[in-house]
């Protein structure tokens, strides 16, 4: 159906199709029950859209002018509303819906949209959910066999049974624990995906390397050729 008249009330529109329809000429009436609503949805998108089919549009408009139905001045529109109007009839399944109920459709689309945007903005990153917390180490194993690390002098203990833990800081260090010994520091990166090691002042035959990681809410897997480490946050905030 192509577009041929508008009217501002729907009571007008059906007495337009009353005459083209004796004549032979299919009519649809679109936008009826959105006009019926309120006056100003009506005027906001043109009225009720008198359409035909597209062979027929010539002499429809020859009869409704010839019967007094045809506007000389074109009423003042809200250019806005007419044209999303017309943008969310065309989408797929709620384009034949009345306006209001695109409009929900359109509306809670963008309200979604801004939220998802706003958890993918605000979701932290990888080095962030390393270095936001300090991990408990639940496993340690070194070319296959475990280890129980065990730090001797000044250790913090976290209120939730962490004895020994592995911290990642901002400024680029790493410390471990120690092995009957002090904790032990080093150096990290996070490239390409996977955690870089080096410089660890002990024990760098055990820590210095390249990990794959995997990591999530509760746990925290790091893995190099020789190394693996097994933790869990002690403080996680995210």
């Amino acid at each position: 159906m192509d577009y041929c008249i508008d009217f501002t009330y729907p009571t007008q529109a059906h007495l337009a199709k009353a005459k083209l329809e004796p004549a032979g000429i299919e009519v649809f009436l679109k936008d009826e029950l959105t006009a019926q609503v309120n006056n100003f949805y009506s005027n906001a998108i043109d009225g009720v859209k008198l359409q035909v089919k597209s062979e027929e549009v010539k002499r429809a408009y020859e009869i409704l002018k010839a019967s007094g139905y045809v506007k000389e001045e074109k009423h003042s529109q809200n250019n806005f509303i007419k044209n999303l109007d017309r943008f969310s009839s065309r989408i797929p399944i709620i384009g034949k819906t009345v306006l209001e109920f695109r409009l929900i459709v359109l509306i809670a689309f963008v309200i979604l949209l801004i939220a998802f945007s706003i958890i993918f903005i605000t979701n932290p990153t990888t080095e962030q959910k390393l270095t936001d917390t300090a991990w408990c180490i639940e496993n340690l194993v070194f070319q296959g066999k475990a280890y129980q690390p065990n730090t001797t002098g000044l250790v913090i203990h976290f209120n939730n049974g962490c004895n020994e833990s592995v911290s990642f800081d901002k400024n680029g260090q790493i410390i471990f624990p120690g092995f009957n010994s002090g904790l032990i520091h080093a150096n990290w990166e996070f490239k390409d995906n996977k955690i870089h090691i080096y410089n660890s002042d002990t024990l760098g035959h055990v820590f210095n390397g390249i990990y794959n990681l995997k990591i999530s809410h509760n746990s925290l897997k790091i893995e190099s050729e020789k190394t693996k480490i097994i933790a869990y946050p002690s403080n996680s905030i995210w």
